[in-house]
């Protein structure tokens, strides 16, 4: 599935309208939608704004098909999967949960002490 369908169907699946996502991710809606029409690419800075918004990892945003657009010398948009950021992102993602784990088992020690 591509990022902009996946997009469209998490505002959708929560009756946002693209403005009030837009407005809380600090973007317009003219931009955001671009993303969900996949006319232009989020960097990964959107991207781990746009899956806090919704309460999801990173990694199920772009796991599938994250690509960059290029413009050749034509002006067409040359498509380049690219699985070393979906790999990033994964590792990211999973750094993040043990350290959430960490945190539940350090304050869950420092409960016994009391």
């Amino acid at each position: 599935m591509k990022l902009g369908t996946k997009l469209k169907e998490l505002r959708e699946s929560r009756g946002f309208k693209q403005n009030y996502v837009a407005s809380c991710l600090g973007m317009d809606q003219g931009n955001y939608s671009k993303l969900e029409n996949d006319h232009h690419l989020p960097s990964l800075d959107i991207v781990e704004k746009i899956a806090k918004f919704y309460g999801i990892p990173s990694s199920d945003l772009v796991e599938d098909n994250y690509i960059s657009q290029n413009k050749d010398n034509k002006g067409d948009i040359q498509v380049e999967y690219n699985t070393q950021l979906i790999e990033i992102i994964a590792a990211k993602d999973k750094l993040i949960e043990m350290q959430d784990k960490l945190i539940v088992n350090l304050e869950e020690k420092l409960k016994k002490k009391d």
